[in-house]
């Protein structure tokens, strides 16, 4: 039977020897870091924390309230009046920041459209890697760029909105806790129910986002349709949802201690280990060593980070093309099964 089949070794296996195998996937890997991978699981690591700082909420008020205080300061004429001043007084000054302004703005929409693309041709590739399309070649990089070109839209639309609405939760947890932080004991509790409503809302709007992207690039449907059929299938497989982010969680998490592992050792090797282990030790060695030794932070650093990111989208892909066509069943459920043969195994 093939419920009875493991279901999760199997995927998390061929994405991560696909991961390994097709090298220009990290390319896509790296940027699409950059809007996808860890996304829901950052977010809910970062909720964790909430108690202990200002939080989202707070931070927002903050700085709605910094702005307008100095914009009350410097607002309407007076704005106007010292920019009339830059320009006839420093207009030098004036054009070199207008200019960073623009070149910022400019670098942060091509690293969206970057992004956006990289995650769209990361999918696609994959998922004619590790799906059941019968491919003559495999596909390149810039079959991935043209790919992600034609959907970058709906797709941008989609990772918006998914930001919106996480911020959102995190910025109403980060109210809950201000609001309810003087009850003692009670708010405690209603913090705890609080904040798994959190975590709960958080992972089905991210499966929802994550499926309706899906059903866009791969069964190639319209936006509002591949929300709906994104809907119907998280109704159907919440569990197998549910247990396949927790196994993604456990890889984000053991990316993120590999890299911090690595770095500290890297670091302590220059600060710490030489001065330790040589009574002189040169100054400009020491600043040489610490050079390269953030030199291969970086570098390590990046190559992890797109790793990780290929790793998990090629993980959901290949799952989705499992339980899109009913050929999947969540281990509880499979275990489950089992437990109902056992007395009568046992008897036997």
């Amino acid at each position: 039977m093939a419920h009875a089949n493991a279901l999760y070794r199997p995927i998390l296996k061929q994405a991560w020897q696909t991961t390994l195998k097709y090298k220009h996937l990290w390319f896509f890997g790296l940027f699409a870091a950059l809007v996808s991978s860890g996304g829901e699981y950052e977010i809910i690591l970062h909720a964790v924390n909430a108690p202990t700082n200002e939080g989202i909420l707070g931070a927002i008020m903050s700085g709605l309230a910094t702005g307008w205080s100095e914009g009350a300061k410097v607002g309407g004429v007076n704005l106007l009046v010292g920019f009339w001043q830059t320009l006839t007084q420093d207009p030098v000054s004036l054009i070199i920041i207008l200019l960073v302004l623009a070149l910022t703005i400019s670098l942060t929409l091509f690293l969206i459209w970057l992004s956006t693309v990289s995650q769209i041709g990361l999918i696609r590739n994959a998922y004619l890697l590790v799906g059941k399309a019968k491919i003559l070649k495999k596909p390149t990089l810039n079959e991935g760029i043209d790919f992600g070109m034609k959907y970058f839209w709906p797709v941008l639309g989609i990772n918006v909105v998914l930001r919106v609405i996480l911020s959102a939760l995190f910025a109403v947890l980060s109210g809950v806790y201000f609001w309810i932080y003087k009850f003692d004991v009670l708010a405690g509790l209603f913090y705890v129910l609080v904040f798994i409503i959190f975590i709960l809302l958080t992972l089905i709007v991210s499966f929802l986002l994550k499926y309706q992207i899906l059903f866009l690039l791969i069964k190639k449907q319209k936006f509002l349709e591949a929300l709906a059929s994104a809907w119907k299938l998280f109704l159907d497989n919440w569990l197998i949802s549910l247990e396949m982010a927790v196994l993604m969680l456990l890889a984000f998490l053991i990316a993120a201690l590999i890299t911090a592992t690595v770095a500290v050792f890297l670091w302590a090797i220059p600060m710490v280990v030489l001065p330790l282990s040589f009574s002189f030790f040169p100054a400009a060695l020491k600043f040489l060593l610490a050079l390269v030794a953030v030199t291969l932070i970086i570098i390590i650093s990046v190559l992890i980070t797109a790793m990780i990111a290929t790793f998990q989208w090629t993980g959901w892909t290949i799952l989705f093309t499992k339980i899109s066509e009913g050929e999947a069943l969540a281990k509880l459920e499979r275990l489950a099964q089992g437990l109902q043969f056992l007395p009568k195994n046992l008897g036997k």
